[in-house]
């Protein structure tokens, strides 16, 4: 581990990262690509990590591919692709909107307004109902998830400890929170539970 301030703030910023990452694996909702995952992982150095890297990551794969078994999948996909179209379109009238501020043009600016908040809310609506729709489906394969997820569980309270010990090397230790799907690992404190417009917990390590 670095011994310069900046490279423990560097290390406690990687480890924050990688502990959600795991957590959110373990909730089947990876807002990372694997392979990123994997360079935070080998980023560390974690020589007495529980387990290597070839093990969770199969234990990511599987957990993933779960919903994709699910007759209501699809729905999912759809609903992220038009998600996705919505806001696509948002920025497109936000550019053009901007196109016709340089034209001087007020009705065409205002007309872009409209069609850029119209498609950012629909964009954000349709991303609330697909998490829903994700949520339900991981629900109904929440025993298969969670055994599937034991590994990375464990890993996880590993890399908590890690992070205690950094955090005891800074003056940042309140500073520090973490969004968690879950809250069954030791060494946590809850500080904010899941609201609508966040599914997740915010929680400080117990320093």
């Amino acid at each position: 581990m670095p011994s310069s301030i900046n490279g423990v703030r560097k290390t406690i910023n990687d480890l924050v990262k990688l502990i959600e990452a795991f957590d959110s694996c373990r909730a089947g909702k990876l807002f990372r690509s694997v392979a990123k995952v994997e360079q935070l992982y080998f980023s560390l150095n974690l020589k007495k990590a529980p387990y290597k890297w070839k093990i969770l990551q199969k234990d990511i794969l599987d957990i993933l591919d779960i919903p994709k078994k699910h007759p209501g999948f699809e729905k999912v996909v759809r609903i992220h692709k038009a998600a996705n179209y919505f806001s696509y379109s948002s920025l497109l009238g936000l550019l053009l909107g901007f196109y016709s501020i340089f034209l001087q043009n007020a009705t065409f600016f205002y007309i872009f307004f409209a069609f850029t908040m119209i498609a950012t809310n629909t964009s954000l609506l349709l991303r609330l109902y697909e998490n829903n729709l994700l949520t339900k489906i991981y629900n109904e394969q929440k025993e298969k998830i969670l055994a599937k997820g034991e590994r990375l569980k464990e890993t996880i309270d590993y890399l908590i400890i890690l992070l205690m010990r950094q955090l005891r090397r800074t003056r940042e230790i309140r500073e520090t929170r973490l969004k968690l799907n879950f809250i069954d690992y030791e060494n946590i404190l809850v500080i904010k539970n899941p609201s609508l417009f966040s599914t997740r917990y915010t929680v400080l390590v117990k320093v």
